[in-house]
């Protein structure tokens, strides 16, 4: 049986590799610049690839063999710390209180000057319906914008109970609902998180900080939807999932887990459904299954040494290859010990089709396989549901429970992967 794979990807870096360590590599041979401190917050352009991140007045892009970076302060913007991506245009706010509001996109070539909001954001983030929330702190008297083909929304005391708080996260999940992660400084009794939803003009919200089981003093730093849609923060007194049926949250901290601290400042998955956890100047780690962690700190990688020196960001890209970076260093980790990419001529000669998605009962695969090209289809806890060999460019799933997949298409050397629904 042969076995062959491809990955499907557009960057170009020198450092692939079949063993599960880091990868270190110097900013200045990457990014032609040292940072000068690790960024304040990694993400991955989805339709790209690319690595973006932020630090302090430059923002930087890495993929596709280019590294790549501007300063914000030739725009009178700095510092920059928090960024959305969409349509491959980065979105980014001012984060001080001196030059406050001056909303920008850059799409590769040209920043253009949005709107002047006159807010410190601590947030930044796009909605389901392309909407940019935008969350300020608690001097403005207004909670959050919206923000949408230029045009604004200040939410205040006149349409919104989200007045006199630091807002440090905004998402909405796929039930329609916005989840607002706060701190209120005039209140140690009112940090935590809402649940707000907003119809007909009105808004209607929900606390989730106090009545349930959220510690009082707790700081809800971020939360996220999982890939099977469950709800979960990082926190400073550990992790929460909440549970729709009870309507309450389930803790995870040190007493009920091997995780390696309770302060946490974000959590993110990847496509088998692990979860990644970065732990305030401790450590990163992942699970499976919330009981057992596996931490990298300063024992077994080469990164954590705390506060602006360690690192404060991660990202997690297509490719399930972890990015995280301290004041002198990138650094990458792939679970399944490969890291690295084909570039554009390999991508453009061994092309790769998965259709349909959503699939009922035939997945047809293309990219020149022979039969009996082994496929594994894992579902999101990372658990092996079925093992096939491609017969005639297919495979058949009509076995198989309705719900979301990872498809995995093997070779000796490399793999391509591909999540899909199955109805």
């Amino acid at each position: 049986m042969k076995k062959l794979i491809l990955i499907l990807s557009i960057m170009v870096v020198g450092f692939a590799s079949n063993s599960q360590e880091w990868k270190k590599l110097w900013e200045y041979d990457v990014l032609g610049v040292d940072m000068g401190m690790s960024p304040s917050q990694m993400r991955v352009d989805p339709t790209t690839n690319h690595l973006w991140f932020t630090c302090f007045t430059r923002m930087f892009t890495f993929g596709e063999g280019i590294s790549e970076y501007i300063f914000y302060s030739d725009y009178g913007l700095a510092p920059v710390e928090f960024f959305a991506l969409k349509d491959n245009v980065v979105w980014t706010i001012s984060t001080d209180n001196i030059v406050t509001g001056q909303l920008y996109s850059y799409d590769g070539s040209v920043v253009n000057h949005e709107a002047d909001l006159g807010v410190m954001a601590y947030t930044i983030e796009f909605d389901n319906e392309d909407t940019l929330w935008i969350g300020s702190n608690s001097w403005d008297n207004i909670g959050v914008h919206a923000f949408k083909d230029g045009n604004y929304i200040y939410y205040n005391d006149m349409n919104s109970p989200l007045l006199n708080m630091n807002v440090y996260n905004i998402f909405e999940d796929t039930y329609g609902r916005k989840w607002i992660s706060f701190y209120n400084p005039e209140s140690s009794s009112s940090n935590g998180i809402l649940m707000w939803q907003i119809n007909l003009g009105t808004s209607v919200y929900f606390s989730y900080y106090q009545g349930h089981n959220l510690p009082q003093f707790n700081d809800v730093i971020k939360a996220v939807q999982s890939p099977t849609g469950a709800i979960w923060l990082a926190a400073s007194q550990g992790i929460f999932k909440y549970d729709e049926v009870d309507e309450d949250w389930i803790q995870y901290n040190t007493d009920n887990t091997n995780m390696p601290g309770n302060y946490v400042t974000d959590i993110q998955f990847d496509n088998s459904g692990k979860m990644w956890a970065l732990f305030k100047d401790k450590a990163l780690a992942y699970t499976y299954n919330m009981t057992d962690w596996v931490a990298f700190d300063s024992t077994n990688s080469p990164f954590f040494d705390g506060g602006n020196f360690g690192i404060r960001s991660f990202a997690i890209d297509t490719l399930d290859n972890i990015w995280t970076a301290d004041k002198d260093f990138l650094y990458v980790y792939n679970i399944n010990g490969l890291q690295g990419w084909l570039n554009n001529e390999e991508l453009e000669s061994n092309p790769v089709q998965v259709y349909p998605n959503p699939v009922t009962d035939y997945l047809f695969i293309d990219g020149n396989f022979q039969d009996g090209t082994e496929v594994l289809v894992y579902n999101m806890t990372g658990q092996l549901a079925s093992k096939f060999e491609l017969t005639d460019g297919k495979i058949d799933l009509s076995r198989l429970k309705s719900g979301q997949y990872i498809v995995k298409i093997l070779s000796d050397d490399n793999v391509h992967t591909q999540q899909i629904v199955k109805n």
